[in-house]
């Protein structure tokens, strides 16, 4: 579009005008799937599935989504496909199947599967098959993000007692840890590569904080309400998150550096994992 043309002349990057964001939201009695334009217009809900969905994220050339859901009792990893306008199983093993992302390329997406009892990190392809196992604990491996290079994960573990977040290579091996505060939670990798977004529980409240890939620059963004599940644009430069800092969780943005926060929109009922489109 235009916009994104004049941006793009002035910058050299993409601009953001023609992206959408997923999340879920509870209005409609169950926990369905949505999408909306960056700048709070176009609400749709796209799934009716009368069941409970989770964490959808998008396919890259914004093809479709993945997303859980319990629509036929099992927590399974559905991918719906906008072209189709269908729904089929994506993950199916028994026990939690839950996407984190995918590849920048398309090729693989990240999921935290208890196919063999404990939570672990998976690697899938694009049909979800396993590629392979990433990490072998005894302690919950969740949340992962590829980074933009697809060489590494960043994904949440309690091995050292409270959550924390982690980062390893796609081969589960240089594993390094990133925080070292209270319990921290949805790790999110900017485009950039420059920054890894996540959470972090104070008094009783998530609050956004980013910092460097090697452990340094630690910044916090939030302070009011409890502010959860970041999400990076796809030019760096914005945070979409969840917050219930009146009352309801919400869908706001946010400038990287935490500046210039707004609701995205007015939206009944609660809506919470966000994830913005490629």
């Amino acid at each position: 579009c235009f916009s994104d043309d004049l941006v793009f002349r002035f910058t050299g990057e993409k601009g953001i005008a023609q992206t959408k964001i997923v999340f879920v939201n509870d209005a409609p009695r169950h926990k369905e799937v949505y999408t909306i334009d960056y700048d709070g217009e176009n609400l749709q809900q796209v799934t009716t599935d009368s069941s409970i969905a989770l964490l959808p994220r998008w396919v890259n050339e914004r093809k479709g989504i993945v997303y859980t859901s319990y629509r036929e009792v099992n927590p399974d990893i559905y991918f719906l496909d906008f072209n189709e306008h269908k729904v089929r199983p994506f993950s199916q093993y028994q026990g939690l199947n839950l996407a984190g992302s995918f590849s920048s390329d398309g090729e693989y997406v990240t999921a935290t599967l208890t196919k063999d009892n404990n939570p672990e990190i998976y690697l899938l392809d694009r049909k979800g098959r396993i590629v392979r196992r990433v990490t072998w604990s005894k302690s919950i491996d969740i949340a992962p993000c590829f980074s933009p290079n697809n060489q590494e994960i960043v994904f949440v573990s309690d091995r050292s007692g409270n959550p924390q977040i982690f980062v390893t290579d796609i081969e589960g091996a240089n594993l390094r840890r990133l925080t070292y505060r209270g319990y921290c939670d949805s790790p999110v990798w900017s485009p950039r590569g420059n920054l890894i977004a996540y959470t972090c529980l104070e008094n009783e409240n998530f609050q956004i904080y980013v910092i460097k890939p090697d452990g340094t620059g630690e910044r916090k963004l939030t302070f009011f309400g409890s502010n959860e599940n970041p999400s990076f644009s796809p030019d760096g430069r914005w945070i979409v998150f969840a917050s219930n800092r009146n009352g309801r969780y919400e869908l706001y943005r946010m400038s990287v550096d935490g500046s210039l926060e707004q609701r995205l929109a007015d939206i009944p009922g609660n809506s919470c994992t966000p994830h913005w489109s490629p």
